[in-house]
């Protein structure tokens, strides 16, 4: 519906089960949006994972990966 009223791309949450049916269905580019703050291996490889299965991009800002990881 979204890209019926004239969307150029959807953000969504990422799912373990059936997100390429998501990305499959949808005409326009989706973005996997970071629901949760992962530890950053698990956090790439959410990202990874929606990016095979079909997203356009992940969208995680820095309050997703832990502390440590931000000061590097």
């Amino acid at each position: 519906m979204i890209a019926e009223l004239g969307a150029h791309t959807s953000k969504t949450y990422y799912v373990d089960e059936d997100f390429e049916t998501v990305t499959f269905v949808l005409p326009v580019p989706i973005v996997m949006a970071a629901a949760r703050s992962l530890p950053e291996l698990d956090a790439l490889t959410m990202a990874y994972n929606a990016v095979q299965q079909g997203a356009a991009a992940s969208d995680m800002g820095r309050q997703h990966l832990p502390v440590d990881a931000r000061r590097r």
